[in-house]
């Protein structure tokens, strides 16, 4: 095992011996038959007892190269165990957690949590039609290996043109091409990445540093034991599961190699139940004035800390997350204080945010779905307590969802909030207090859960589902709703509003006029590749965007661009230089009117779903 330490000056680099070991049980028969087979090999072994979730195990603890542990674990529960039943554990544990977590190692080490970030030497560096800039700057190939060669992290964009220059340059890498895979539901595409020899290599591109930056990753890297490279590249799924095994090796508990503590048996109506998943509302369409949201601060995680609920018999999962939490709640306070803060805290969100999903997820070490469950339960049970505190307090709720609630009263915000966080022992904060806010319907006139747009009082606006945060529109719809809100941004209530209707409706009339005068860029359209090229039935314009490519197949999950050049027959192009179909970015541009002419009805009064329900 190689390790990297950094003392603020120097890096120097340390070769340690690393041993591992699996843990096999069973009946006390079967434990027989397996130590008499383990006398004919070379393996170290004995019988020992050790806990894990439920309690303790008696078995045999065989000691093996980390490199051949997940081999052996397979052998003894496939070949050896066929007719047999017996548990392995600790046979999948990823080599370089196990050995930091077992020898109380950290990366990115902190004495409190206020410390910053390590002054580690970054170069950023973006290839592109075969031209590398660093930090922004052109250079000869000389200078480019001189500044790479004193950098201890590299952010790179385009990875297969740097891989060919680093590759040039002399430094020893390996390439790891990109790939498709499914996470709930959704087809996502991972990024070709580069491991790069005695360095920090991140891609640019990847979530984490995406949404974190690299105060993220460093972050992520120190409470879930895993190198930086492996966090810019894993989902946050993976690393809040990496967290927990570190937690369970670090307190001695066996980790499942395959778990058989599967979902029990339920009849129907128990399956209605507690299956219910989150409280979801459905506002009543319209524009609101002095609105108040409250959310609680992770809702699930917080459930599984304060309730004390675990899959087995000893309070594990808790106490995991225990630590997780109180490092989000501390960053999330601090949050305005500086970017290195501001990161931590969004990373550490991401974890919390999937921990409550992974509880319920087949595969996962410690999680079981009858916690999940009642994770739920008590969600939606905490949610109905904090409409009651509003209620009693003199604020009626406008909308709700899972562990946000929009309210509006004449009553003390401040006492609502501490009544709900002494009658559910969960925090929950005021996140914004609107001037106005819209909630938008759907086509059928009901409320849309996911479609709203406030601003409050700070002057910032707050935008869920129309357009402007679409990924798969143009920017030219995007950009009209980014001129309408600013109209807008001066109006303190509905009456404001109101008055400045005439503005927008110039508005909309001077983009339709000048539509065939805006940048080119306006109209590029993205779309995700959901599927092969001959898995698409239907010809549309993402399959005639495929056909464009000529061999240079885009995966599933990745992203394409294109112009519409007839949408009726299907054509599409890539060169900005070709025909674009007007009437179809009209029709776009017309639903983006749409969202925000809700907020103008004929009669100029607030819309309400009676009016939906009685013009149909």
């Amino acid at each position: 095992m190689t390790l990297y330490e950094y003392d603020g000056i120097h890096v120097r680099k340390k070769v340690f011996q690393n041993t591992s070991w699996i843990f096999v049980t069973g009946d006390e028969y079967d434990v027989e038959a397996l130590y008499s087979q383990l006398d004919s090999t070379r393996l170290k072994y004995e019988y020992s007892t050790m806990p894990d979730i439920y309690g303790y195990r008696d078995g045999i603890k065989i000691w093996v190269r980390p490199s051949r542990a997940r081999r052996i674990g397979e052998i003894i529960f496939s070949y050896i165990g066929y007719g047999r039943k017996y548990r392995v554990y600790n046979a999948d544990i990823d080599p370089v957690l196990r050995f930091m977590a077992s020898s109380g190692l950290s990366f990115f080490d902190m004495q409190s949590l206020y410390d910053p970030d390590p002054d580690l030497n970054v170069a950023i560096v973006e290839c592109k039609n075969g031209h590398c800039t660093v930090d922004g700057e052109s250079m000869a190939d000389g200078r480019i290996y001189d500044r790479l060669m004193d950098s201890h992290v590299i952010v790179y964009d385009g990875t297969d043109e740097f891989y060919r220059k680093i590759m040039a340059l002399g430094f020893r890498v390996r390439y790891y091409p990109g790939r498709s895979y499914t996470s709930y539901g959704q087809i996502s595409y991972r990024d070709a990445y580069l491991d790069i020899a005695d360095k920090i290599a991140i891609n640019s591109r990847s979530f984490f540093y995406a949404e974190s930056g690299l105060s993220g990753i460093y972050e992520v890297s120190r409470v879930s034991y895993l190198p930086p490279l492996y966090v810019s590249i894993v989902t946050p799924g993976t690393a809040v599961s990496s967290m927990e095994l570190a937690e369970a090796i670090r307190k001695g508990m066996l980790v499942p190699f395959k778990k058989d503590d599967h979902e029990s048996p339920k009849t129907k109506d128990e399956m209605m139940e507690k299956d219910r998943g989150g409280l979801i509302f459905q506002p009543i369409p319209g524009v609101y004035d002095d609105v108040y949201e409250i959310d609680f601060s992770s809702m699930y995680p917080s459930i599984i800390v304060r309730y004390d609920l675990t899959p087995g018999h000893i309070s594990f999962l808790p106490e995991a997350l225990e630590g997780l939490l109180n490092r989000r709640l501390f960053y999330k306070g601090m949050d305005g204080d500086s970017d290195v803060y501001h990161s931590r805290n969004v990373a550490l969100k991401w974890l919390l945010l999937t921990s409550f999903g992974y509880t319920g997820y087949k595969n996962a070490k410690f999680g079981k779905i009858e916690v999940h469950e009642r994770i739920t339960e008590l969600g939606r049970k905490v949610l109905a307590e904090a409409i009651a505190v509003a209620h009693e307090n003199g604020f009626e709720m406008i909308h709700g969802i899972v562990d946000s609630l929009w309210i509006r009263g004449s009553g003390s915000i401040d006492r609502v909030l501490s009544e709900i966080r002494r009658r559910t022992r969960i925090d929950i904060v005021l996140s914004g207090h609107y001037r106005w806010i819209a909630f938008l319907p759907e086509r059928d006139g009901t409320g849309s859960p996911s479609r709203y747009f406030g601003l409050d009082i700070s002057g910032r606006y707050k935008i869920r589902g129309i357009m402007i945060r679409r990924s798969d529109v143009p920017d030219l719809c995007k950009v009209f709703q980014m001129d309408a809100l600013k109209i807008l941004s001066e109006c303190t209530d509905i009456h404001c509003i109101v008055e400045k209707r005439r503005e927008i409706m110039d508005l909309e009339s001077s983009y339709l006029r000048n539509i065939r005068h805006f940048p080119r860029s306006y109209f590029l359209v993205s779309r995700r590749v959901t599927r092969r090229p001959d898995e698409y039935h239907v010809r549309n314009l993402t399959r005639s965007a495929l056909d464009l490519l000529n061999g240079d197949e885009a995966a599933p999950g990745q992203m394409i661009n294109y112009y519409v050049v007839d949408e009726r027959r299907k054509i599409v192009d890539t060169n900005e230089e070709s025909d674009i179909d007007y009437g179809y970015y009209t029709r776009c541009l017309k639903r983006a009117f749409d969202e925000i002419n809700f907020l103008f009805p004929q009669d100029s009064k607030v819309r309400r779903l009676e009016d939906f329900q009685s013009s149909r």
